[in-house]
């Protein structure tokens, strides 16, 4: 969880050209703390989501970007034509 916070916090830094993500932490603490109790009402609805939509989108995120990654990063290590 630490480590997302602090990815958060330095990336909006980058966006915004703070010169210190430190100022962002807290808030993005919070807003992450807040968001985490608002996703669910209640255990028993994330049990149901774990059982019933988690199967169908996880593939997404634990092969399609990576895939989409190594892709990516092998296309932009191709030589060059011409140099």
């Amino acid at each position: 969880i630490s480590v997302l916070t602090y990815g958060v916090a330095l990336g909006t830094a980058q966006v915004l050209r703070l010169r210190s993500y430190r100022p962002l932490v807290l808030p993005a603490a919070l807003l992450m703390a807040t968001m985490s109790r608002l996703a669910f009402g209640s255990v028993m609805e994330r049990f149901e989501f774990d059982l019933i939509a988690y199967p169908v989108y996880s593939p997404i995120f634990y092969l399609g970007i990576p895939l989409l990654n190594l892709l990516v990063a092998t296309l932009r290590r191709l030589p060059k034509k011409g140099r």
